[in-house]
């Protein structure tokens, strides 16, 4: 099976033959004994260590390395489309044309997944239901190999304003698929200017009734724009009045990066300056027994009071803390940053006393 192998090795020596790729550390002294490789590509040692057993990777031309499943994280992501019917305002992630290949791409990393110590795996975009056969077969593929997974879908939720689009996902009967819906406002005008598509806001509404009379499970996911944070208590209302069956709903700090950062100064808001309505909308949602959860947002620039809806959601290889965070009392269970982001608050600061409680809570996983 060494043909279809990829060793990470420290210390090469004249048995590590027969492998597809040879990825060594750059202060290895001789490649010679194992040049019967494929690829030989020499990595930085940090880079190395990095990599797990069972992983997957990519090997580019260039010899850049890319681990697309990390079978020592708990979380993975499938980018299932770089495609998207929405031009959202805040979005990371530009959007792009697919390569042909983007379908069999993703089969292959689910074939060779060995998913020991995942928990959960993000299937994301683009919008990933653009092309519904493709996203069928992926669900597929993870109700198969991966039973015990929790497979969270992330989407605008219009593809399923279509009853048979909805049935058709709903019949894989996934034991543990969530569909993460993205709701900007509680009016349509507002909601569609943030998602740039007009009748967007229509669809989704009509994607969470046809969701729901199927029995699937909904989560609601809402960033905090300067668009839309005073009418954060006003949507939590909106939400219970017409959508008490979701089983979760995330309010989310941005991500600064990507094509956000064309529009930084017309949607970042800093986080205390919305700390009050945020404050009151999860007590809103609390008050009527529904699920509430605070992703991407560090302990210091939210209130104590919401330290205990404040969850780990910030994906491993892109959590970070500044210089300032090391001598936190509650760094160890703070959420973090996101080392994408080209914009932070500007009033992180460390939390210097013991810590209360409710920071107990924060280190929980979404």
């Amino acid at each position: 099976m060494r043909r279809h192998t990829i060793l990470a090795t420290r210390n090469l020596h004249a048995g590590h033959s027969g492998y597809a790729a040879l990825l060594v550390s750059r202060q290895q002294e001789s490649l010679e004994p194992s040049t019967d490789a494929q690829r030989v590509v020499e990595l930085q040692p940090d880079e190395l260590e990095a990599l797990h057993t069972d992983d997957v990777v990519l090997i580019e031309p260039s010899g850049k390395v890319t681990i697309l499943w990390d079978n020592d994280s708990p979380h993975n992501v499938l980018i299932l489309t770089n495609c998207c019917n929405n031009r959202c305002i805040m979005c990371p992630q530009p959007i792009a044309v697919d390569n042909e290949d983007i379908r069999s791409f993703h089969r292959r990393i689910l074939q060779l997944a060995k998913g020991t110590n995942v928990s959960e795996v993000a299937i994301t975009g683009g919008e990933p239901t653009l092309n519904l056969d493709d996203l069928c077969e992926v669900i597929e593929i993870c109700k198969r190999r991966f039973p015990r997974t929790k497979v969270s879908l992330l989407t605008n939720g219009r593809r399923f304003d279509d009853f048979r689009a909805a049935k058709l996902l709903a019949h894989i009967s996934h034991p543990n698929l969530t569909y993460c819906i993205a709701l900007y406002a509680d009016v349509d005008c507002l909601h569609d200017a943030i998602v740039g598509a007009k009748g967007a806001f229509v669809q989704t509404i009509r994607a969470f009734h046809n969701l729901a009379l199927l029995k699937q499970r909904i989560e609601i996911r809402i960033v905090i724009l300067k668009q839309n944070y005073r009418y954060l208590s006003r949507m939590a209302e909106f939400i219970y009045r017409n959508f008490p069956f979701v089983v979760h709903i995330a309010f989310m700090g941005l991500e600064a990066t990507g094509p956000a950062t064309e529009h930084l100064d017309k949607i970042w808001i800093e986080p205390l300056d919305y700390a009050e309505e945020l404050l009151l909308a999860v007590a809103t949602l609390r008050q009527r027994n529904l699920h509430v959860s605070v992703y991407n947002l560090p302990l210091c620039i939210l209130p104590e009071r919401l330290w205990g809806f404040a969850r780990d959601s910030i994906s491993r290889w892109k959590k970070t803390f500044l210089p300032v965070c090391s001598e936190c009392t509650v760094r160890d269970v703070c959420p973090g940053l996101f080392s994408t982001s080209e914009r932070q608050s500007s009033k992180i600061s460390p939390f210097m006393n013991e810590p209360p409680l409710a920071a107990k809570h924060c280190s929980q996983k979404r």
